[in-house]
């Protein structure tokens, strides 16, 4: 008898930390509303580390706070988008650079690449985990939460940023929570296949650079012929291979993040056609053209920058969802998170046959089923340089003086060149 009431504390412990677990932690109501309303204030005035201090406050005193989540995972998008510009246009200048810098450039300079693959992975790469970590736990809020931001410049250019680009106004709510995840799959997955190959050069490629100029044929041809020197060039004979059994899992990794990022983006969309709320006010929704309060087949979507999508744009916009369900089915075939996983999920080539029609030509694409998770699961050591080696060349003997691009088309296909 004693020993059964020994065996029954832990049990009561366990019990009793359970429901005190289900209690929602307490909320400062009085400092979190006016800590939201600043941060939302902040993103208006692309104030990003502000707002984004703002958001964090207001997280601290109310934990279980879905305002606060999402103004961090819009903070965090920000800060990303005006990072990578900024890193972006930090990398082309150092690799193009001006005709002075090329002179200057000597072999065995620290490499560009392996540095902008370091900013990836200790800058970029917590931010996108914490912009996923925010959007997740957005989705856990109660049925018709949302949070409503204006002004929200997401995209800005001029010499003091005073041109907006893109506007992300509006209601965020559940179904943005869930395109937001499938951004920052993307973004992950952009990071881990960056990182996978070996970037290691230097500047001293662009001394021999073409300058970019004259008829488009000859600057293809120039830039083709420079690039398979730097594809060929001794002093760098790994340049673009998997690094090793690290490169073979970032490789592996991006294949994951994009998998969930076509699904993710499918699923959000989804949700975003189901809302039956007044979608006037949404950041990305659909026009209620007859005014029933749900969407119908046929009713246009309208898109951040885009705005409403005209019939043959809406048209486009259906098929590209319909791929996007079958590229992340095949993209995780085989893999820890397989869909069907007694099943192969291939992505027929004729399902793109909708950009062809998009574009006045006829549907010709036959259906050749691909399966895209072994490329990622098993790739292959040489990485993409061979495939690039193969376009390059391509594309130099199709510009090249009398080629014809018939015959260069054929002779490459008989090679059956593969990634």
């Amino acid at each position: 008898m004693q020993r059964t009431t020994w065996f029954a504390v832990p049990l009561f412990i366990l019990i009793a930390l359970a429901l005190r677990a289900c209690v929602p932690e307490p909320c400062d109501w009085e400092t979190h509303d006016p800590l939201i309303a600043a941060g939302k204030a902040h993103l208006g005035a692309s104030e990003v580390y502000e707002g984004y201090e703002g958001f964090a406050d207001a997280w601290a005193v109310c934990p279980d706070s879905e305002d606060a989540r999402m103004g961090l995972a819009l903070s965090c998008q920000l800060e990303m988008e005006r990072s990578f510009y900024a890193i972006i246009e930090a990398f082309m200048g150092n690799f193009f650079g001006s005709p002075a810098s090329k002179r200057s450039a000597t072999p065995g300079a620290r490499s560009i690449g392996t540095i902008f693959q370091s900013l990836l992975q200790h800058h970029f790469l917590p931010k996108v985990e914490e912009l996923l970590c925010h959007a997740r736990g957005v989705q856990e809020a109660p049925a018709g939460w949302s949070f409503y931001v204006e002004p929200y410049p997401f995209m800005v250019e001029g010499e003091f940023a005073d041109r907006v680009i893109i506007d992300m106004s509006g209601e965020w709510d559940h179904s943005d929570a869930l395109i937001l995840e499938a951004e920052a799959e993307l973004y992950r997955g952009l990071i881990h296949f960056l990182c996978a190959f070996d970037f290691t050069f230097d500047g001293y490629w662009t001394m021999h650079m073409p300058e970019i100029e004259g008829e488009p044929v000859e600057i293809i041809h120039s830039v083709a012929e420079w690039f398979l020197s730097v594809l060929d060039d001794p002093n760098y004979p790994d340049l673009l291979t998997l690094q090793g059994a690290a490169g073979a899992e970032h490789f592996r990794l991006a294949g994951l993040s994009w998998g969930r990022m076509y699904l993710k983006f499918h699923e959000g969309t989804t949700a975003m056609l189901a809302e039956t709320d007044d979608p006037s006010d949404d950041v990305s929704g659909y026009v209620d053209r007859n005014g029933n309060g749900r969407w119908d087949e046929g009713e246009p979507f309208f898109l951040p920058y885009i705005g409403t999508l005209s019939d043959d744009q809406n048209w486009f916009f259906t098929e590209l969802l319909d791929l996007f369900l079958s590229l992340g089915r095949s993209t995780l075939d085989g893999t820890e998170i397989d869909v069907h996983p007694h099943l192969p999920d291939v992505v027929w080539l004729s399902e793109l046959n909708f950009v062809l029609q998009a574009l006045g030509l006829p549907p010709v694409i036959p259906p050749v089923p691909i399966n895209f998770g072994p490329f990622y699961t098993d790739p292959n050591p040489c990485g993409i340089k061979n495939s690039l080696r193969a376009i390059a060349q391509f594309l130099y003997d199709v510009t090249a003086p009398g080629g014809d691009p018939a015959k260069v088309g054929q002779a490459l296909a008989g090679k059956g060149v593969t990634p």
